[in-house]
């Protein structure tokens, strides 16, 4: 699944900047116990282009991305590294990567990791993943 791939790239991807903090990394829900430094992802829609015949040629696969720290610095240069993937293509795990994309989200994006009294910085991005 495109999921269980993108997760081995989240925790796999070199971070040079966390200097040995934990990073937590965690797909549909945030674990009780996760690091204060993590990458919470969930996929939000799939869209399919299609030949006449009707035959799915590429698949459209966007994902709410949100990058947490209690320190802003780091969920920027988290952020930052995740942007990167922007030039991404080829194999992730079991899934061949055609195009990928990133922006940031817009003002209306409701956080799924926001708990008033955390004190947490997130960067909330749009990934999209062509497959």
């Amino acid at each position: 699944m495109i999921e269980e791939d993108l997760l081995l790239k989240f925790k796999t991807d070199n971070y040079d900047f966390l200097d040995g903090q934990e990073l937590g990394v965690s797909y549909n829900h945030t674990p009780e116990n996760a690091p204060a430094t993590r990458i919470y992802f969930q996929r939000v829609s799939t869209d399919h282009e299609r030949l006449i015949g009707g035959k799915s040629v590429i698949e459209h696969v966007m994902f709410d991305v949100e990058c947490i720290s209690n320190d802003m610095a780091t969920a920027m240069q988290l952020a930052e590294a995740v942007r990167s993937m922007c030039t991404f293509r080829g194999p992730m795990g079991n899934t061949w990567v055609q195009a990928c994309d990133v922006s940031d989200q817009n003002d209306t994006y409701v956080y799924h990791n926001e708990f008033s009294d955390d004190g947490v910085t997130i960067d909330a991005l749009r990934l999209e993943l062509m497959v």
